[in-house]
């Protein structure tokens, strides 16, 4: 067995080259110089882009049955053939793979039989074997889709792929119910069958039914691709609330090393090489805000309380906790991380989808017009508190990258009628309400509970602002005083 992978690895390193230069930029799956995050980027530019300019987009997130273990052998070779790779190899492995058998043992062993389909499992080659039999479905497609996909500058987009991680892209869902149908047909013939209730579509755009052989594909509001959440509406903060949660999964899968008797130097070693990884994967395509940078910092200090065996009770500065515990902070981390990707995009080749995308900027889209200009006097009005639903509601029509519904930590507050605003074009001063003081005891006291987020014009009907929580902002707060 040992002889065989080195011996196919061998083989690997004399055709690899070859297979990766019949790869398109739409494939980064187990290519050098690639990863999930080129697509984890692409991906995010076009939902923000397509949201910002109003533009409709539908996304079909393509899954397989089984698909390394499915492909035709014959449609492997065919597959290396066509990518011209010389006969010998070919031979080779044609050999191997119509060798392959194999037997099940219970309690006695059984009948040997021919292993007809799949990739050989845990050999180094059946990655690059896939993805170049998977190139072929799509080269055949191509020529189907010359006018399908999205224009990105005046190429079309028609599909991104990670090894056997597939989204599509259509601007009406007739068309992507079309390109479905179409890389069913043609996967079938390789072996690969699409799992139509794991195959999942999002947009932003009509609900408009999608089928595939008359069974329809279910639309979502989120999808996980590559391990990052992919959608719409509030993607960051989904995202954010994710990489938290794993990260305490990660921490606390290892509470007997954390919580013991380890040395600090041990444990800073596992929270920068273990748990800080998981808080920030993907961090190279976020935009975060300040409350969201926030619930990282105060995720990582309890992890620090924790090693430390301290509670916020016990008024410890985080100057004190950091200078203990020394540990890589994820502020400083998440920064270093989108910069040194921006420094890889700037000097990617013109032809990777991930510089493509981040340069362009839709010609045929329309952004709403700003309308914000900002009164020179300080004005006090009674406004309303309006309830979240109708709040989103009223405002789903100015849906963009940056708000598209209210949030936990914002509270939202106007007058429907309109005709009554602290603004002239922004959202106004910090939102208040009166305190009830005894009876003579004369003057005002007021509970700020909100601060200015943005508001759409001012005094208009139906346009309601929405301001930050206070109350959302507590740890920040107690970590400056204290």
């Amino acid at each position: 067995m040992y002889i065989y992978k080195v011996f196919i690895k061998v083989i690997q390193n004399r055709i690899a080259s070859k297979l990766d230069s019949h790869q398109p930029p739409e494939q980064a799956g187990f290519r050098p110089g690639f990863s999930t995050t080129d697509h984890l980027h692409s991906l995010n530019q076009i939902i923000e882009k397509y949201n910002e300019y109003n533009k409709d987009l539908y996304l079909a997130f393509v899954d397989f049955s089984k698909a390394f273990d499915s492909l035709h052998h014959n449609s492997i070779i065919t597959a290396l053939t066509n990518q011209n790779i010389e006969p010998v190899y070919i031979q080779i492995l044609e050999k191997i793979y119509n060798n392959s058998t194999a037997d099940i043992k219970l309690q006695q062993t059984g009948a040997t039989f021919k292993i007809e389909k799949g990739v050989k499992q845990g050999d180094p080659l059946s990655p690059k074997l896939f993805t170049a039999t998977l190139e072929e479905i799509f080269k055949g497609l191509a020529v189907l889709w010359t006018d399908r996909g999205i224009d990105i500058g005046g190429r079309r987009l028609t599909n991104l792929r990670f090894a056997d991680d597939i989204v599509l892209f259509a601007t009406s869902a007739p068309t992507l119910q079309t390109m479905l149908e179409d890389l069913s047909t043609a996967s079938l013939e390789v072996g690969l069958t699409m799992n139509r209730s794991k195959t999942k579509v999002m947009s932003n755009s009509a609900k408009r039914r999608v089928e595939v052989d008359g069974q329809e594909i279910q639309y979502v509001e989120e999808y996980l691709y590559l391990g990052q959440i992919a959608s719409f509406h509030n993607r960051q903060d989904k995202e954010i609330e994710r990489r938290i949660e794993n990260a305490w999964k990660s921490f606390w899968s290892m509470k007997s090393l954390m919580k013991g008797e380890l040395p600090l130097s041990l444990k800073r070693k596992l929270l920068d090489s273990c748990i800080l990884p998981v808080l920030t994967y993907g961090a190279q395509t976020w935009s975060l805000t300040e409350h969201q940078k926030s619930r990282l910092k105060v995720c990582q200090r309890a992890m620090e309380r924790s090693i430390l065996g301290v509670t916020r009770l016990d008024r410890v500065r985080n100057t004190t906790l950091r200078f203990a515990t020394r540990i890589k902070d994820v502020g400083a981390q998440t920064a270093k991380l989108k910069w040194a990707w921006a420094g890889h995009v700037m000097r990617m080749h013109p032809d990777r989808w991930a510089k493509i995308i981040t340069e362009w900027v839709p010609s045929d889209g329309r952004r709403r017009p700003a309308r914000f200009s900002i009164s020179p006097e300080l004005q006090v009005v009674n406004i309303d508190v309006i309830d979240s639903v109708s709040c989103d509601r009223l405002l789903i029509r100015y849906c963009n990258r940056n708000f598209c519904g209210v949030q936990e930590h914002q509270v939202c507050g106007g007058v429907l009628a309109g005709g009554i605003d602290s603004c002239q074009g922004d959202s106004g001063g910090p939102f208040q309400a009166e305190l009830p003081l005894p009876g003579g005891t004369g003057g005002h006291m007021h509970h700020v509970f909100g601060v200015t987020s943005f508001g759409v014009g001012c005094a208009e009907p139906n346009t309601p602002a929405v301001y930050t929580r206070v109350s959302a902002f507590v740890d920040w707060i107690e970590s400056i005083v204290w």
